[in-house]
């Protein structure tokens, strides 16, 4: 594109001439500024315009820091095409004079008055800008002055001919300068940089607008977001994934560029993103932390190069919104997580209820039944005394006498239930406990085609435990083990030991359990029989048992492929009975 031949400022020309350029150039300013919504969509036809009526080689906005807006450049590139770009805020708080503040005009009155006196006042208008016709002269015996005048094309070696400085005022408040280069010398004259001073208030108050309305639009898509995300978070049952996949769709709207903005939200390894994100040239992270660790990011990226602004091409804003939004989610799971520990304390405080009227009930129904199983156990061991009994009586008799001596281990074990009975620990060999009572299933099993298998280890160790509790564990294993093979199957009844421990287990392969399941086996009352078939007191009663006498339980199963229970109890040892 080559360089046009438009309106351009003329020395000799009338004051009003001077007045119809100066109409003329602020209603494109205005035209240009208002197509625009943000000032890297306006800015560089502003630069344009300036460069082309001043007739110079280079133009460029210098704002102060902290104005949190970008700095630009622009020029003639080759003498036919225009280039613009945003300058890195580091090099243009250099310009500026770093962090103790700017270069005004009156700082630089000061550095060419203590250098060059007879500069100042042909140098200086009334209104503080700076010009000279020989910047490059200015700069080899000024070398402060150097950054702010510049060098034309760097990479050419071509210095600067005339510079001119004039203030952008926002308000009582300098917001930054306008840097006029040429390549020429003498190139502006004081009546060319007064008229310069002029226009420039006119653009001060016009960025000062805009940056009024722009930060208005951006509060006001960042105060919706904020909304959407707090009625998101006030719906009752939601399930945490659905809400931030609701909330990572809230946040693109929020960012100066809704069209190229993608979010991605990730928590504990899910990961809900919208459409782009994997495309992301800039990214704007902020952290998820719940209970003091770090469970997930909130995530904003632009999926194209803008310019610098505050963090990248991120307005501070964003950044404050961004960090909004994490702590929302953090409040979020804090509340789920206290809301989920309220359901399960309720649920414990139930079932624990539950647990004590049935411990009433069952302390009523045992010393209800131990008179009669008194009865039948002394009937039965004086029937065993009586002479010439046949062979098979004789037996039937001693089967009473077994059967009635478990009943009443069951009716003490109830009562230890309810700890109305002290529980009795002595050295138990496990092989016996389990040929002690197979008897009771080896029936039932050739009923139901259950093949039962024994793997009882040699030599086992003896353990401490309550010989009527020891039974009840098994017990109730295998009718947990029988019941989940309704169409038969195989089960394993094995013992083994380690250094520490002797371990039982029961081993079936009937219809196994999924994990969600296997959460729940051991809460009292949960069952997954039908109704009147079980009570789901049976595996919590096991635990118990367990954990009373130091042991811990372990359950490995899957759907359609079995169960297995293994318990381990710590090896008895005299010397650690001895010294307790």
């Amino acid at each position: 594109m080559e360089k046009p031949e438009d309106l351009t400022y003329d020395p000799e020309g009338s004051g009003k001439k001077q007045l119809d350029d100066f109409q003329h150039l602020t209603r494109e300013l205005v035209g240009i500024i208002r197509q625009g919504r943000s000032e890297s969509e306006f800015m560089p036809g502003v630069l344009r315009l300036l460069l082309n009526y001043s007739g110079s080689d280079e133009i460029s906005l210098l704002l102060a820091p902290g104005e949190g807006s970008t700095s630009w450049t622009a020029r003639w590139r080759n003498l036919r095409f225009f280039y613009c770009e945003a300058i890195a805020a580091s090099k243009a708080a250099k310009i500026w004079g770093g962090t103790e503040g700017v270069h005004s005009p009156e700082s630089l009155k000061e550095i060419v008055s203590t250098c060059n006196a007879g500069l100042v006042s042909s140098c200086f208008t009334d209104k503080g800008s700076f010009y000279t016709g020989d910047a490059n002269a200015l700069c080899e015996s000024m070398p402060d002055l150097r950054l702010i005048c510049g060098e034309l094309f760097p990479a050419s070696g071509i210095k600067p001919g005339s510079i001119a400085l004039v203030p952008l005022a926002a308000g009582e408040k300098e917001a930054g300068t306008l840097r006029f280069v040429a390549h020429e010398k003498n190139f502006y004259s004081r009546p060319e940089v007064e008229f310069y001073e002029s226009l420039s208030q006119v653009l001060g108050v016009l960025f000062a607008s805009t940056r009024t309305q722009a930060a208005l639009s951006e509060r006001l898509k960042e105060l919706t977001c904020l909304y959407g995300i707090s009625k998101v978070l006030e719906q009752k049952g939601l399930l945490h994934d659905q809400a931030l996949k609701q909330i990572a769709d809230l946040l693109p709207p929020a960012m100066q560029y809704p069209e190229i903005a993608s979010a991605r939200i990730s928590l504990d390894g899910l990961i809900f993103s919208t459409s782009g994100f994997s495309f992301a040239k800039d990214v704007l992270p902020a952290d998820i932390i719940v209970g003091g660790e770090r469970r997930g990011l909130v995530e904003i990226a632009y999926t194209e190069i803008k310019p610098v602004l505050a963090e990248g091409p991120f307005l501070k804003e964003e950044r404050s919104l961004i960090d909004a939004v994490a702590r929302e989610i953090t409040f979020f799971l804090d509340r789920k997580k206290a809301e989920d520990d309220k359901v399960s304390i309720q649920n414990h405080l139930r079932q624990a209820d539950r647990l004590a009227t049935v411990g009433q009930i069952a302390a009523s129904i045992a010393h209800d039944l131990n008179e009669p199983l008194s009865n039948i156990l002394g009937f039965a061991q004086l029937a065993e005394k009586a002479n010439n009994l046949p062979g098979q009586a004789d037996k039937d008799i001693r089967k009473i006498i077994e059967a009635s001596l478990y009943a009443r281990g069951i009716v003490k074990k109830l009562l230890g239930f309810t700890r109305q009975v002290p529980i009795t620990k002595v050295r138990l060999d496990l092989n016996k406990v389990i040929d002690d009572s197979l008897f009771l299933f080896e029936k039932r099993c050739m009923t139901e085609g259950i093949e039962l298998v024994k793997e009882l280890a040699s030599a086992l160790p003896e353990v401490e435990a309550d010989q009527v509790q020891a039974n009840q564990i098994l017990v109730n294993l295998m009718v947990n083990a029988i019941q989940a093979m309704p169409d038969g199957g195989k089960l394993t009844i094995r013992t083994g030991c380690h250094p520490e421990h002797v371990f039982l287990s029961v081993e079936d392969t009937g219809i196994g359990m999924d994990d969600e399941t296997l959460k729940h086996i051991f809460n009292p009352f949960f069952t997954t029989k039908e109704k009147g078939e079980g009570t789901g007191l049976g595996l919590p009663m096991v635990q118990d048992i367990v954990k009373s006498h130091g042991g811990t339980i372990k359950v490995d199963s899957k759907p359609g492929q079995g169960s297995r229970f293994e318990v381990r109890l710590p090896i008895f040892h005299p010397q650690a009975a001895s010294n307790p």
